[in-house]
């Protein structure tokens, strides 16, 4: 039954992207320039991608409540932690993308979108895609060179939403620019409770030549690049602990800022990103204060990388130190944490084998602290 009870599931999940992806892909045909779809040939792509995961992280109580932290955890051992599929196409000046998540028995709509190239170097897309507010975020899954992504980027709710991006990319492509106009309720729904909208905007500078945060090797010479962001507008994001949602957040106003350097094999990149947050209790039992406010939160990392010479460029480090002051929790919330790193590329992304070792310290009722680490090994494939 309960097999039977999952496929059931699954399937109206797929039903629903699949009326999602019919829904952005007809609002982006009527936005084609004419003649887009009339005659050309259609060209597509598919790929595949994997991360199988070891997580190792010892039970630890906290000191607040005496609760095991770890008894909760689902996490731990070998995990399917990312399956995903990707399509990619192009039809005359029309291009489209896709990409589809199957881990844990929950198929779910990721990405859809479809768009066209305008005059003056700019390009639109409609549909289903990731907000431009952190650059953690818009790094995919399979070029970072840490098991996971910096806790910044984490910490936006709603990553993915539905809207229409317009970019634009001019003096040999160093200067980057993004506006979007997004629903403001997340990924995979097109209800809006509150009549009002999102907008986002970022822009990225390329200094000296152009900085490919993706690429797998890091080169000898000098490179820097500068980016920020801003949102403004509803954010349906829930904060949840242990499987309980505690709180919905409305992000009135967030911004970040974002560096990155590389020169002779190493990388340096920072965040930071702060929210102005009006939380609102969504529990069902509200006989306990949240002791939350409406107030401003936000935290940085820094990220350091290396890749040793020789080795054909196959050996990389890398460490991480991150710090978010949690305004939803107690007024002492904080989180500190250091994250050291080495992983072995077999085929650059194609093919690499990772390792992570994390120590966090968060701060608890009272003044108390909690401190915990965990270990974690990662296979990763693509096709």
């Amino acid at each position: 039954m309960t097999q039977t009870r999952h496929c059931c599931q699954g399937l109206r999940r797929a039903l629903v992207c699949a009326r999602l992806a019919l829904t952005f892909a007809l609002g982006a045909a009527l936005l084609a320039p004419q003649g887009a779809l009339a005659g050309d040939r259609t060209e597509a792509t598919l790929g595949a991608h994997a991360q199988l995961r070891y997580r190792h992280e010892p039970a630890v109580d906290d000191p607040a409540t005496g609760v095991d932290e770890g008894a909760a955890s689902d996490e731990s051992g070998f995990l399917l932690r990312r399956a995903r599929l990707v399509v990619k196409g192009q039809h005359g000046r029309l291009k489209f993308g896709a990409r589809v998540a199957f881990e844990r028995d929950n198929p779910r709509l990721l990405t859809f979108y479809v768009g066209t190239k305008l005059p003056l170097g700019l390009d639109l897309r409609v549909g289903q895609v990731k907000r431009l507010l952190t650059q953690s975020y818009l790094d995919s899954s399979s070029t970072r060179r840490m098991v996971e992504r910096a806790p910044v980027g984490d910490e936006v709710g709603s990553n993915r939403d539905v809207g229409v991006t317009l970019r634009g990319r001019w003096w040999r492509k160093r200067v980057v620019a993004h506006l979007a106009l997004f629903n403001g309720n997340g990924a995979n729904t097109l209800s809006n409770d509150t009549q009002t909208l999102l907008y986002e905007g970022r822009l990225d500078v390329h200094l000296l030549r152009r900085h490919d945060l993706g690429d797998p090797t890091l080169g000898k010479k000098l490179a820097l690049r500068v980016g920020a962001a801003a949102g403004r507008g509803h954010v349906a994001a829930a904060r949840f602990e242990k499987g309980a949602q505690l709180t919905e957040m409305d992000t009135s106003l967030a911004w970040s800022t974002f560096v990155a350097a590389r020169w002779q094999r190493f990388e340096l990149r920072a965040e930071a990103l702060w929210h102005d947050l009006t939380p609102v209790d969504a529990r069902a039992d509200t006989s306990t204060a949240l002791n939350v406010t409406g107030k401003a939160e936000g935290g940085w990392s820094a990220q350091l990388a290396w890749q040793p010479p020789g080795l054909k460029r196959r050996l990389e480090a890398a460490c991480r130190y991150s710090r978010w002051d949690d305004a939803r929790g107690d007024a002492s919330a904080r989180k500190d944490t250091l994250e050291i790193g080495a992983g072995w590329r077999f085929e650059g992304d194609h093919l690499k084998l990772q390792a992570t070792w994390r120590r966090k310290i968060e701060g608890r009722a009272g003044g108390t602290t909690l401190e915990s680490w965990r270990g974690e090994l990662q296979l990763q494939g693509m096709l």
